[in-house]
């Protein structure tokens, strides 16, 4: 998933991930339409383009973090106050599992994308075969 306000920024992301074998990615625009679009995907990694001209779309990495807690997430910011703001948000909200600095360097996000995608479908098999395991288990 990728959380974008602005339609070039993210249609260049949308394809560039699609170029690299990334699938089924939903981009959205708005923190507004999020909690629609989480009630009926569950996403691994959410790639968030934060702008500092919107301070309160930090907001959407809260809405990602109680809808998706199991989605990682991906920031990419802006150098310098911005950049240190957004540390700051994210050491105190423990929402973002990445930050990424503008300009943005594809190999950066690519190499994270890939090890969050990796450790998530980790994750995501390890609690299938938790619950499988718990259901073999009779009660007493």
């Amino acid at each position: 998933m990728l959380i974008d306000s602005n339609d070039y920024t993210s249609a260049l992301l949308v394809d560039d991930l699609a170029r690299r074998g990334f699938d089924d990615i939903q981009a959205v625009a708005s923190t507004l339409e999020l909690p629609h679009l989480l009630a009926n995907a569950k996403p691994d990694v959410v790639i968030f383009n934060y702008r500092s001209d919107r301070p309160d779309d930090l907001s959407a990495c809260t809405i990602v973090k109680l809808m998706a807690p199991q989605a990682a997430i991906v920031a990419i910011v802006s150098p310098g106050p911005t950049l240190k703001a957004v540390r700051a948000w994210s050491q105190q909200t423990q929402c973002i599992n990445v930050i990424i600095e503008k300009p943005l360097s594809n190999e950066r996000l690519f190499a994270a994308l890939t090890d969050l995608l990796k450790v998530s479908v980790s994750l995501r098999d390890l609690r299938t075969k938790t619950e499988h395991l718990t259901n073999l288990v009779p009660e007493a």
